[in-house]
């Protein structure tokens, strides 16, 4: 046999042994794990979408991870108060009175409903993401991505979250997943690249919302390093490039509205109730709706994106608009700082998470210099 064959297989073993006791630690925490605040919301979500195939509950975050993860209890027949669910509008959180509802009837052998999704997330999502880790790097060489592996599956992040049916984890392997596509784009520019970068957007989008920031940073990180590489673009490759983005887009957005089994898609915009006032217009909240387009020359435009994505997206906003009490470094203040975001970050991100995160940029800004 070859030299790569037992190179792989030393690997393997190599992983086995390593990510073995990572596994058996996320597996004892299954059936014994009390459900955190954002889990209790997204089962009676994810159940729901499977049920009624609407999205409305949970609206703030996109449905692939939690639709995924929560088939077992759907298949099982975990049964929710519905009543409050069709009560709900857009500016409620319904799927937590749902959540709420059952966790006071059944109290703790509510817990065992999450032991299939638990299962599910930690050996599909878990898996995934070590095989896109390693394939990443794998680029670059073996060994970078078997540090890369064990390094994500020490992380205190990984332990604390793969073990939960929230969207954070999944919209890791989702990204990882877009990073390797549009990486392989990169190498061969080829339409079949495009399309597959295209697919793996929509699945980050359809992960998180935060990842509606990849519809510019992946293009442009693209853009910068094809210009950077190579003193000359001719006019028939730019616009072989630029046809190649517009059906990344495409493809990207097909995807999205796909996953939400095109909600709604392409409604004109005059028809949507918001309750954020950026949206809503003056006075909107949680229980005052309205549109500050629908008098606008943008009213009658068809919006490319799901009813529930776009409104939960206004969601987000009203929340950021709704001042509450803030605490940072020891102050009390009625609103927040615009270095909130960033020094809670700092405080709450585990330390190797973040020496990772400077060696890496480091390596880069050293790799562009």
């Amino acid at each position: 046999m070859s030299a790569k064959f037992y190179s792989k297989v030393h690997f393997a073993l190599i992983f086995f042994c390593i990510l073995t006791p990572v596994f058996f630690v996320l597996i004892s925490e299954l059936a014994t794990r009390f459900p955190v605040v954002d889990e209790i919301g997204h089962l009676p979500a994810g159940v729901s979408h499977w049920k009624f195939e609407r999205f409305d509950l949970y609206r703030v975050n996109p449905p692939l991870v939690r639709g995924f993860v929560t088939l077992p209890a759907y298949i099982y027949g975990e049964e929710f108060e519905w009543d409050v669910f069709y009560q709900s509008s857009v500016g409620s959180r319904a799927e937590f009175n749902l959540g709420i509802a059952r966790l006071r009837h059944d109290r703790l052998s509510f817990v065992s409903a999450y032991f299939l999704p638990r299962v599910l997330a930690i050996f599909v999502l878990g898996l995934s993401s070590i095989f896109l880790l390693y394939r990443t790097t794998g680029f670059i060489s073996d060994k970078v991505g078997f540090i890369a592996v064990v390094y994500l599956s020490y992380s205190p992040n990984s332990l604390s979250n793969l073990a939960i049916i929230c969207p954070d984890y999944g919209s890791l392997v989702a990204g990882l997943f877009a990073s390797l596509a549009c990486y392989r784009y990169l190498l061969t520019a080829s339409t079949a690249a495009s399309i597959v970068s295209g697919f793996a957007l929509g699945l980050a989008l359809l992960s998180k919302l935060t990842w509606i920031s990849a519809l510019v940073a992946f293009p442009l990180t693209t853009a910068v390093c094809i210009f950077t590489f190579r003193k000359f673009v001719s006019q028939r490759t730019l616009r072989v490039r630029i046809v190649h983005l517009l059906l990344f887009w495409l493809v990207g957005f097909f995807t999205l509205n796909a996953g939400y089994l095109f909600e709604d898609s392409f409604r004109p915009l005059v028809q949507y109730e918001f309750c954020s006032e950026a949206s809503g217009g003056e006075g909107c909240n949680a229980r005052v709706h309205g549109n500050r387009f629908k008098d606008s020359w943008f009213a009658d435009v068809p919006v490319p994106v799901p009813r529930n994505y776009l409104l939960g997206i206004d969601y987000l906003r009203y929340e950021v608009e709704w001042k509450m009490w803030s605490f940072l470094n020891g102050e009390w203040k009625y609103g927040s700082w615009p270095h909130y975001y960033i020094m809670t970050t700092l405080y709450k991100t585990p330390e190797p998470t973040l020496l990772g995160a400077a060696l890496g940029l480091g390596v880069l800004i050293v790799g562009i210099w």
